[in-house]
């Protein structure tokens, strides 16, 4: 089962800081997540970058980047400082 571990604002609305999926791909876990949050919540999760073992899925196939049972699976809003 691949690891989802969400950003810190969806973490805390569904009340834990990772989740467990069955998901053949990004796309069909994002599904799943995307059932447990109101709409409005989830709309503002569309700005954060979705990486799959440390690499941006625009890097993969999307998406449709297949997932394994050792997969994490990380939703993050990008940052910058100085």
């Amino acid at each position: 089962m691949a690891l989802f571990v969400p950003h810190y604002a969806l973490a805390k609305r569904l009340g834990r800081t990772e989740l467990r999926s069955e998901a053949a791909t990004v796309g069909a876990l994002l599904d799943e997540i995307r059932a447990l949050v109101p709409p409005e919540e989830w709309r503002a999760s569309l700005r954060a970058a979705i990486l799959v073992n440390g690499r941006h899925i625009h890097y993969l196939q999307g998406m449709k980047t297949p997932l394994a049972a050792d997969d994490e699976v990380w939703m993050v809003f990008p940052s910058s400082g100085g």
